[in-house]
């Protein structure tokens, strides 16, 4: 943004005026992204301790609103503070911001707004992968210490044992999960889901880009006209199966070498 910023008002001074001097557009622009990314870690550790992905969205949302307006403060004079030392220098004019404070605050401001909601944006979703990640982890760990699937429900955590996981399917951000009869509906991923089951050492096999089948519970794999298939489980469900995965219901080969 503060290349595309200090490009354009190269171009528009040419345009306008016969020209400028280059490092003054560049020299504004950069000491802006400077005032910045000095204020993150202060942005970071604010986050951490209000974050919005808790369960006082609506408070915290107020503290982080009302924070802008320091944030804003303290970039405006992190980056007067660098031009007024080094614009002078390099292009040999003084610098002049507060011709009118108020109004040139109020202007900085609905800028630095933006900003300011950008890097809490990227702080909260950053904060969300490495949770979620963090999650899986634990979950998988689990899995291959004691057997038991992980599972995150409306606010509730569902342990079950992964030897009664039947066949599970994706449904938008959630995955409807068969397991002893009985149906789950967890917040996850079926590739989540796939590999706390592989930790378990229960063999699951993917039959659709959305499917995914216990194989010891299948009993009966049968072609259809369209070239897939149909899985018949021991519990009397029938899940189809895509021609694209057909090839994996194949039993593997134990054939021992000659």
């Amino acid at each position: 943004m503060a290349a595309i910023n200090a490009m354009t008002l190269i171009t528009d001074a040419q345009r306008y005026s016969g020209g400028v001097r280059w490092a003054e557009p560049w020299l504004l622009e950069m000491t802006s992204v400077a005032g910045a990314l000095i204020l993150v870690p202060a942005v970071a550790a604010l986050e951490r301790r209000v974050p919005l992905a808790s369960g006082m969205t609506l408070r915290n949302g107020a503290v982080l609103i009302a924070a802008s307006v320091p944030f804003s403060l303290a970039h405006v004079g992190i980056m007067v503070g660098l031009r007024t030392a080094l614009i002078p220098s390099v292009t040999g004019k003084t610098y002049t911001f507060f011709v009118d404070p108020l109004t040139d605050l109020l202007y900085e401001y609905r800028k630095d707004l933006f900003l300011y909601a950008v890097l809490v944006g990227l702080l909260t979703l950053s904060r969300q992968i490495e949770l979620g990640r963090q999650e899986a982890a634990a979950a998988r760990a689990e899995a291959r210490k004691s057997g038991r699937l992980t599972l995150k429900s409306q606010g509730h955590t569902i342990h079950l044992r992964a030897r009664d996981f039947t066949w599970a399917q994706a449904s938008g951000n959630y995955v409807d999960v068969m397991a002893a009869g009985k149906s789950y509906l967890p917040r996850t991923t079926l590739n989540d889901l796939e590999e706390q089951l592989h930790s378990a050492s229960v063999d699951v096999v993917r039959v659709h880009r959305s499917r995914l089948v216990n194989r010891e519970q299948i009993t009966e794999v049968r072609p259809t006209r369209n070239g897939d298939v149909e899985i018949h489980l021991a519990d009397g469900t029938t899940v189809k199966g895509s021609r694209r995965y057909r090839d994996r219901l194949s039993p593997p080969d134990t054939t021992p070498p000659r």
